[in-house]
């Protein structure tokens, strides 16, 4: 007989004859078999048309009559192939004996430790509800009365160990740290959404958590990423803004840099008009970022002056942006002057290379000696007090990050001599609660400005997954130009 069954990643199994309780021992027990490929027929094996757990199945063409079986026509067919209604454990079991056929549609259940099952017996005759076929041991399988059966059909059902792969952080330390490794999939949990990603962006937040500095928040996944790109795969039960299919973005505690991965429903953004599916992966982060901070936090307004250090970063390349789209007049700081011609094109006013220009001089001279009414710093410490000097009268300092160092000397006075207020912001610590707040509001006053064009995308490079720590050695590198996308 020819290999008739395969799970993902598995070698074929061709036993001569395979009834239930022959299945178990040896197939189940391979850790990621897939038992809804496989369907018995008075002994005989069918192959289904597609393999893969819950999206297809096919009944024998025996099966003539589904309402006298006590089938959903959906779940049964004459020979043809239909699509389930959903990949979860245990959506159908079909049994067959001497007298006829009997038919079980069962509740799913979403079970890990996987080790219930259950029967029913009548006339000598096995009804099996098969709530999780996820055991590990044989134990739970081979004491049931399969003798009486002549056929099986398992529609869905699942086996323990689904895999994927994922950039690990094998230590702490350089970019070398980074290994593509195969890990178990996400569990995605009620209020969630599983997310095949399409791409992944790198974050300098990236670069703080493989050094041991930034770790992701208990619960979350311990892969970096913190924003993707995707197709949705699955959905949670209290899901009900997405379904499979949609192409979406998402902010992300952690993970993306991975094949798939889970996120809260209030996490995940609509692909803005206009922009590619792989493009869109720049945004959840950058925008969440600058609006939560520059808009919410310090009420950046139309008609005010903006400085933004790090003018060619991705963040620095979407601030520009958004703010130009805002009526606000932008000031920028970059190290080179590529990158200031650069930032020039995006629609900065004042462009200032950090390395040649006094930029507390250079902003003093463009605002006729008042400065700015709002800075946004990544530098923390050696910038903090020429920041403030750098501030108009009510002025507003945002610091997002510490390139520079967290420790600084200030006077205070200049703080009380012109009502001058500082404010710190991290993302990714934030609550699940105020991020779904957040990202409602970058979704209605954020995408309508990427919809009508006046906010692109700014992609310098791709890399594959298993390129993660070349990706990292150029962000650190500060040789590029907007953003770093990883593709799985």
């Amino acid at each position: 007989m020819k290999p008739f069954f395969r799970g993902p990643r598995d070698q074929a199994v061709s036993p001569s004859l395979l009834t239930l309780s022959q299945l178990h021992p040896e197939i189940l027990a391979r850790k990621r078999v897939v038992l809804g490929n496989v369907m018995i027929f008075h002994g005989t094996p069918v192959r289904p048309a597609v393999a893969r757990v819950g999206a297809q199945f096919c009944c024998p063409a025996e099966v003539r009559q589904p309402r006298s079986l006590g089938l959903v026509p959906k779940f049964c067919c004459t020979g043809g192939v239909r699509p389930a209604e959903a990949a979860r454990v245990g959506t159908q079991v079909l049994l067959h004996d001497r007298l006829g056929y009997w038919a079980a549609r069962l509740t799913p259940w979403r079970t890990h430790t996987g080790n219930e099952i259950s029967t029913w017996n009548s006339n000598s005759l096995g009804l099996i509800s098969a709530h999780s076929l996820r055991s590990k041991s044989s134990d739970s399988l081979s004491k049931l009365p399969f003798h009486s059966l002549k056929i099986i059909t398992i529609f869905s059902a699942v086996a323990e160990g689904e895999k994927m792969k994922a950039v690990v952080i094998t230590t702490t330390g350089g970019p070398e740290v980074l290994q593509l490794q195969e890990v178990e999939d996400p569990q995605v949990k009620d209020d969630e959404v599983l997310i095949k990603i399409e791409a992944a962006a790198i974050n300098r937040a990236d670069t703080l958590q493989r050094m041991g500095l930034h770790p992701p928040p208990k619960g979350t996944p311990p892969y970096p990423g913190l924003e993707c790109s995707g197709i949705v795969e699955q959905v949670g039960k209290n899901v009900t803004r997405w379904k499979v299919g949609d192409q979406v973005c998402a902010l992300l505690h952690g993970g993306g840099y991975a094949e798939k991965v889970a996120v809260a429903e209030a996490q995940v953004l609509p692909i803005p008009a206009g922009i590619s599916l792989k493009d869109a992966a720049s945004f959840p982060e950058v925008a969440c970022t600058v609006w939560s901070t520059v808009f919410m936090m310090s009420h950046l307004s139309a008609g005010e002056t903006f400085l933004i250090h790090g003018g060619s970063s991705g963040i620095g390349t979407f601030a520009i942006q958004i703010a130009k789209f805002y009526g606000i007049r932008v000031f920028v700081t970059a190290g080179s002057e590529e990158k200031l011609a650069f930032c020039k094109d995006l629609g900065a006013d004042v462009c200032i290379n950090y390395k040649t220009e006094d930029f507390v001089a250079r902003v003093k001279e463009e605002t006729g000696g008042k400065g700015v009414d709002v800075i946004l710093d990544n530098m923390g410490g050696p910038y903090f007090q020429r920041n403030l000097d750098s501030l108009n009268f009510d002025g507003r300092l945002c610091i997002i990050g510490l390139q520079g160092g967290p420790m600084a000397q200030i006077k205070l006075s200049s703080l009380i001599a012109r009502r001058l207020t500082v404010q710190a912001a991290g993302l990714r610590v934030r609550t699940p609660e105020n991020k779904a707040i957040i990202v409602s509001e970058v979704e209605k006053n954020v995408w309508p400005a990427i919809a009508e064009g006046k906010v692109k995308p700014v992609v310098f490079k791709h890399f594959h997954l298993s390129e993660a720590a070349d990706a990292h050695q150029l962000l650190e590198s500060s040789q590029h130009i907007g953003k770093i996308l990883l593709l799985p």
